[in-house]
C-alpha cells in the first residue's frame, strides 16, 4: 500500500469520525439520549389526548424537549417530558396538549403566567389542574356525520350554495367581526374580576326569570294571539295604511280651519276636564241613575197613556219638619207666585241652618265635598276652607 493510499484512507477515516460525531451530537442528539443537559418532569393529564412518545415539547413556540414516556394512571395519564436544561420554564406554567397539524399531530405547549422564578426542576410533577387537553375529535366527527346524514342531499346542496351566496364577498365584514370579537374577549379577559362578579350576581335575575316563566309564557301566547289577529286582519290593516295618510291630511286641514276657534276652545275644555276629573264619580252616578229614573217614570205613565185620568195619591203634611227660611230672601222681597217675569236670581241663596237640623236635610249645605271625603259644604270654596261651613241659624 503506497503512502498516498494510506494518506487518503486516513483522511477518509477522519472525515468519517467527524461525520459520525456531528451526526450523533447534532442530529441524533446522543448526549440528550443519555440525559446530558436535560432534566425530566412529569405531567398529569385527564387522558392521553392523542399524545405519543417523541412528541415535541414547546415553550413560547420554541421546541425545548420531547415526550419520553406516556403511561396510563388510575385518574388519566402521565407524560414524562425531557426538557433542555438551558431553558428556564416557570413553575406555574399551564401545560396544554395541542394539535400541530390537521391530521392530529399532537405536541405539548408550556404557557407561562409570568416569566419569573421559581422554575421547574428535575422530578417535578405538574398536577392535572394546570393542564388542558383538546376536545376529542372523534365524537365531534360522529355528530357532524350524523347531522349531515340526516339532511337530504339536495337540501344539503342548497344549504351550501346559499351559504356561499350569503358569505361571498363578506370577507372584510367577517374580518371586522372576528377582530371585534377578539377585542371583546380581550376586554373581558382584562376585566375578568368584574365579569365574574357580574355572572355570579346574575343568578337572582335568572331566578326571577324562572319564577316569571308562567307570566312570560302567557305574554308569549298573548303575543301569538295578537299576531294571529293581525294576520287575519291583514286586509283591514292594508286599507288603513292606504287610506290613513288621506284621512290624516283631512284631519290636519280640519284642525287648520278650526285654528282660531280651537285656540279659544281648548283652554275652556281644559277647565271643564279639570272639573270633570274631580267630579267624575258624581257624573258617573248621574249617568248610571238617570236612565233608570227615566225608565221608572215612563213605566208609570206610558201604560196609562190612553186613559183620560190616572190614579195619583197625595199625603198632605204641614210643618213636619218645618220649612227652612234662613239663608233666603226676606218675606217682603219674595216674588208673587203669579209673577211671570224672569228677574236675575241673587246668588248664595240656600238653607243656612246647621247641618244636623232636620229641615232641608238634602239642601246645598249637606252636599258632599268630593275633594275632601267626609266633609260637606254648599260650595267648593267652603269645602276647601279649613273652617268649613258655618251656619247662620239653629
Amino acid at each position: 500500500m503506497t503512502r498516498q493510499v494510506r494518506r487518503q484512507l486516513a483522511i477518509f477515516a477522519v472525515l468519517t469520525v467527524v461525520g459520525l460525531v456531528v451526526t450523533g451530537f447534532g442530529y441524533a442528539r446522543i448526549p440528550a439520549m443519555f440525559g446530558v443537559g436535560r432534566y425530566q418532569v412529569d405531567v398529569e393529564l385527564a387522558d392521553g389526548a392523542g399524545l405519543y412518545v417523541n412528541a415535541n415539547v414547546a415553550y413560547r413556540g420554541a421546541t425545548i424537549g420531547t415526550v419520553t414516556a406516556l403511561r396510563m394512571t388510575a385518574s388519566g395519564a402521565r407524560a414524562t417530558l425531557s426538557l433542555d436544561s438551558s431553558v428556564d420554564v416557570p413553575e406555574d406554567s399551564t401545560v396544554s396538549v395541542q394539535s400541530q397539524s390537521a391530521i392530529g399531530e399532537q405536541f405539548v405547549e408550556f404557557e407561562p403566567r409570568a416569566n419569573a422564578a421559581p422554575y421547574l426542576r428535575e422530578g417535578e410533577v405538574i398536577p392535572v389542574g394546570r393542564t388542558r387537553i383538546p376536545a376529542p375529535i372523534g365524537p365531534i366527527v360522529d355528530r357532524l356525520d350524523a347531522t349531515l346524514a340526516g339532511v337530504a342531499g339536495d337540501d344539503l346542496r342548497t344549504v351550501i350554495d346559499e351559504s356561499y351566496t350569503a358569505l361571498d364577498g363578506a370577507a372584510p365584514d367577517l374580518r371586522r367581526l372576528v377582530d371585534s370579537s377578539a377585542a371583546v374577549l380581550g376586554a373581558a379577559r382584562t376585566n375578568l374580576g368584574p365579569l365574574t362578579t357580574l355572572i355570579d350576581q346574575a343568578a337572582p335575575l335568572l331566578d326571577t326569570q324562572r319564577v316569571a316563566a308562567g307570566s312570560i309564557g302567557s305574554w308569549t301566547r298573548d303575543l301569538a294571539g295578537f299576531t294571529d289577529q293581525v294576520r287575519r286582519s291583514d286586509e283591514r290593516i292594508r286599507n288603513l295604511l292606504r287610506d290613513g295618510p288621506s284621512a290624516s291630511a283631512t284631519g290636519s286641514t280640519l284642525l287648520t280651519d278650526l285654528d282660531p276657534a280651537l285656540a279659544a276652545l281648548l283652554p275652556s275644555a281644559t277647565t271643564v276636564a279639570d272639573v270633570a276629573a274631580v267630579y267624575h264619580m258624581s257624573l258617573e252616578q248621574i249617568l248610571v241613575l238617570y236612565p233608570q229614573i227615566m225608565v221608572i217614570t215612563q213605566s208609570a205613565g206610558l201604560p196609562n197613556a190612553d186613559r183620560p185620568a190616572q190614579n195619583t195619591y197625595f199625603n198632605l203634611e204641614l210643618n213636619d219638619p218645618p220649612p227652612c227660611t234662613t239663608g233666603f230672601l226676606p218675606a217682603d222681597q219674595r216674588r208673587s207666585p203669579t209673577a211671570l217675569d224672569v228677574p236675575v236670581t241673587p246668588a248664595n241663596l240656600y238653607c243656612k241652618l246647621a247641618q244636623n237640623n232636620p229641615s232641608a236635610v238634602r239642601g246645598a249645605r249637606n252636599l258632599p265635598c268630593i275633594e275632601n271625603p267626609g266633609r260637606r259644604a254648599p260650595t267648593v270654596q267652603l269645602c276647601r276652607d279649613p273652617e268649613g261651613y258655618r251656619p247662620e241659624g239653629n
